[in-house]
């Protein structure tokens, strides 16, 4: 390989040390590297200055050094430096992070794991902010020996997956691939049994609203389409609006499906949140819940049994999620060589409250 000589501009330990991680992040160098001397001639700088870059990208976790052998380009199967510390992922579109009504759940069971595991959990909103990124920083960035990420959209799954290249990665509430473990409720069952227990008490006109079509909301949406097939119900289009998992698209999409004529006679939503906006529009618009509109949702969060009438839902077991991500991410970290199970699908199940009914049932029949 021929390199031209580094520019002075900044200190060169600096600038070799972002070539090295560039060379590392292309493929270049994926095992092991040159000896130092020879780097050292390769870029122009002297031997002590190359040490001092290498060294902090062993420090950093993306190098290390086998003693009498030199030094390896690390790999989720052959780690760096241990950490005792494993980073959750939220992205900031998860409103209200680790306090989100659905999250909190989730990050609880995964802190609890990680005490019991004697690990460390740091919970951040990009990857970027426990692993390293720029390459730039003259300080140790990774924070983690393993990252989960949870409710990853297509745009931040890139990095994911670069990331899994050098330390164990799983997913949760999100998908890769066969190659990368995730963690998920059985959303599609979950979708399909609210769908049937809605149809079981007699309804036929039934209305969606969608999460993100990406991941689980694709497959809460599945679940919709797979029970009105089983039931011989036409899939009527109209039906179906596309939300965002927040209170006011709940709102939004009350708004249009009870516009409707004929109306739905029920409506099923991808999760709690959108269910009770759909809720507060229609009591403030004198629709009776669930006299004159059945309303499910799904996730089981805690003001789901708390409104008035309370909310049918899917139960979504958030502890045994968040937990059950930090127990194979640190058998991961333990055993590297691993097989890969590519989803693990932890059960979900409808609970019947007050917000669903027979259509048309008279409110003195409901109480």
């Amino acid at each position: 390989m021929t390199t031209a000589p580094i520019p002075r501009a900044t200190p060169p330990y600096l600038q070799v040390k972002s070539r090295i991680r560039n060379l590392v992040l292309d493929g270049t160098y994926h095992d092991r590297l040159p000896s130092e001397r020879e780097l050292a001639s390769t870029f122009g700088i002297s031997y002590m200055t190359l040490r001092r870059a290498i060294g902090e990208l062993v420090d950093e976790g993306m190098l290390r050094r086998r003693i009498g052998r030199g030094t390896y380009v690390c790999s989720a199967q052959n780690p760096g430096k241990r950490t005792n510390a494993i980073g959750l992922v939220l992205p900031p579109y998860v409103r209200g992070g680790i306090e989100n009504a659905y999250y909190s759940g989730v990050f609880a069971g995964a802190l609890a794991e990680s005490e019991a595991s004697g690990r460390n959990l740091l919970v951040a909103t990009r990857v970027q902010e426990l692993v390293p990124a720029d390459g730039l920083s003259p300080h140790p960035i990774r924070k983690v020996d393993g990252v989960i990420g949870a409710a990853i959209d297509q745009d931040s799954m890139p990095m994911l997956i670069q990331v899994a290249r050098f330390i164990p990665l799983v997913l949760l509430d999100s998908f890769a691939g066969p190659d990368i473990p995730c963690v998920v409720a059985d959303n599609i069952e979950g979708s399909r049994a609210a769908i049937a227990n809605l149809v079981a008490a007699g309804h036929r006109r039934i209305a969606y609203v969608t999460g993100r079509l990406a991941g689980v909301g694709l497959e809460r949406l599945e679940g919709y389409h797979l029970a009105l097939s089983e039931a011989g119900i036409p899939l009527d289009e109209q039906l179906i609006f596309t939300g965002d998992f927040e209170f006011q698209s709940g709102m939004m999409a009350g708004e249009r499906l009870l516009a409707m004529h004929p109306r739905p006679s029920a409506i099923a939503c991808a999760n709690d949140t959108m269910a009770l906006g759909v809720m507060r529009y229609a009591q403030g618009s004198g629709v009776d819940i669930p006299g004159e509109l059945s309303l499910i949702g799904f996730d089981d969060i805690p003001a789901a049994s708390q409104v008035t009438p309370a909310l049918s839902t899917v139960i979504v077991p958030r502890h045994a999620l968040g937990a059950t991500a930090v127990r194979i991410i640190c058998e991961r970290i333990a055993s590297p060589s691993l097989p890969v199970i590519a989803r693990t699908v932890i059960p979900a199940r409808v609970v019947l409250r007050a917000s669903t009914a027979a259509p048309g049932s008279p409110r003195d029949q409901l109480r």
